[in-house]
């Protein structure tokens, strides 16, 4: 039982309560109002009643530095969350509080339930609540699928295990619906639940029934591209629904490449059943309660799932990058399903929240609320990601247009043969076509003017990137 820490800043209930979920490495399709299966009915039902944004994404693919920037509205290099958190890259919580912090002050009762993933190594002075909420049951780590454990306001260092056999979204359901009945009525709510699911290895109850729908990506290699990215063919037996009940190689059991791809969708789209199966409780459990509460539906990355030939996320290519995002709220968008093509990024929703609640930030965002959206919208993308020496995953920054994408990568990694000037790569991404072909030599003054764009849009937002001549990028696209 998670018991409610109450706040004496209580007011009564004039705003909508708050619920944002988040999920964890879910492409689009893995929803059925994205066009996968249809199989997401209580996902769904959240846009159908607000706005599916149709072009969303995350500005740095991995999980710590993405759920900071969710939490703080801030590009990575702003709350310097760069690589998976551990004692060394630890959220600064003083400095930079989250937007719940805002909700907090405005009254509102508090709780996050799920994945944190921004805390210190557990039990080093490091190990630290989640600032801002009064109410919360975090994993370490990432925490586990079966049998996981929170670590809450009252029980911070032992945590609460669930039972062995309990699926992780199940346990957070329980938390969550268990929060939402201790709130009084007459007051607001926010309450963040940000799951493990869909990420990897996909463990879900042996009894779910497995989603099996098409799935036939291009597996083909990037022409012309950097060789870089993880590759599908490295999938093991921590994949579950190729290898239960045994210890065999997933590639023998499920055969070609092909089927590698189509089997990964299929574990993540099982496990996205489960991810509605939690929502559908928690907002059932809030009609008990309120009528037209504030609700977000996001992931924190995408991942691929045999494009290209790859498996896993970090690089700037649609797949890794594209998120979910669906936004319901009172008086926004009424009628619902409404879909919307402007480019947002995770940095958009705390904004979004707060501008939704009506509630005044105490501090600028690096984002802005999606309810600003009009014709002088930015619709770039900036993308930036950091390696932790791993030549598959470089270190590399982009800038995505409605047309075209030019990413370069540091020139120290082998894929750039040993050049010091790095390597770049432009894509095509306008609607219908894919990232197939790196056409940056065949168009290199398309390419320099972006990187040149990219390099001013870097700092404008206070990043330090390298800044060549037009004569000098020309240089390093060859």
């Amino acid at each position: 039982m998670v018991k409610l820490m109450h706040n004496s800043t209580a007011v009564l209930h004039t705003r909508p309560s708050v619920l944002l979920f988040v999920a964890d490495d879910q492409p689009p399709n893995a929803l059925g109002i994205y066009g996968g299966a249809n199989v997401t009915p209580n996902i769904d039902r959240i846009g159908k009643s607000g706005a599916i944004f149709a072009n969303a994404f995350c500005t740095t693919s991995l999980c710590s530095p993405s759920r900071a920037s969710i939490l703080t509205g801030l590009y990575a290099h702003n709350h310097n969350i760069r690589y998976l958190a551990n004692d060394s890259t630890t959220y600064d919580q003083e400095q930079l509080p989250s937007f719940a912090a805002d909700f907090e002050r405005a009254g509102y009762a508090t709780a996050f339930y799920g994945k944190y993933h921004l805390h210190g190594r557990f039990g080093s002075k490091l190990w630290t609540p989640p600032r801002g909420f009064s109410n919360f049951g975090i994993y370490r780590n990432a925490g586990k699928y079966f049998g996981t454990t929170l670590y809450t306001q009252h029980s911070f260092d032992n945590g609460l295990k669930a039972p062995t056999k309990e699926h992780e979204t199940a346990t957070l359901a329980t938390a969550a619906s268990t929060f939402i009945r201790q709130v009084p009525k007459n007051r607001s709510l926010l309450l963040v639940v940000q799951f493990l699911s869909a990420h990897h290895p996909h463990f879900y109850p042996q009894t779910a029934q497995v989603v099996d729908a098409p799935h036939e990506p291009d597996l083909l290699p990037i022409e012309n591209g950097i060789p870089s990215g993880m590759a599908i063919t490295k999938l093991n037996c921590n994949y579950a629904a190729c290898n239960i009940g045994n210890k065999r190689s997933l590639q023998k059991q499920c055969g070609l490449v092909k089927d590698l791809a189509s089997r990964l969708m299929s574990d993540i789209r099982t496990v996205s059943t489960m991810i509605d199966d939690a929502v559908g409780i928690i907002l059932g459990e809030m009609t008990e309660r309120e009528d037209s509460p504030i609700v977000v539906y996001t992931s924190d990355q995408g991942v691929f799932t045999g494009q290209h030939g790859w498996k896993d996320k970090r690089l700037a290519m649609e797949e890794s990058t594209r998120i979910p995002l669906l936004i319901s709220a009172p008086n926004w968008f009424q009628g619902g399903g409404v879909h919307l093509k402007d480019t947002v990024k995770t940095v958009d929703i705390a904004p979004t929240l707060l501008s939704l609640a009506d509630i005044a930030p105490e501090r600028p965002f690096d984002g802005l609320s999606v309810t600003r959206i009009d014709k002088s919208w930015d619709q770039r993308l900036y993308y930036r990601f950091w390696s932790e020496n791993d030549a598959s995953r470089p270190s590399h920054w982009s800038m995505r247009t409605p047309r075209h994408k030019v990413v370069f990568y540091d020139g120290m990694w082998p894929e750039c043969n040993g050049s010091s000037k790095g390597c770049v790569e432009l894509f095509h991404v306008h609607e219908g076509s894919a990232e197939t072909e790196n056409v940056a030599k065949k168009f290199p003054h398309v390419a320099v003017s972006h990187l040149l764009e990219a390099a001013v849009l870097a700092k404008s937002l206070g990043d330090n990137v390298v800044t060549l001549s037009q004569d000098q990028w020309l240089s390093v696209v060859g």
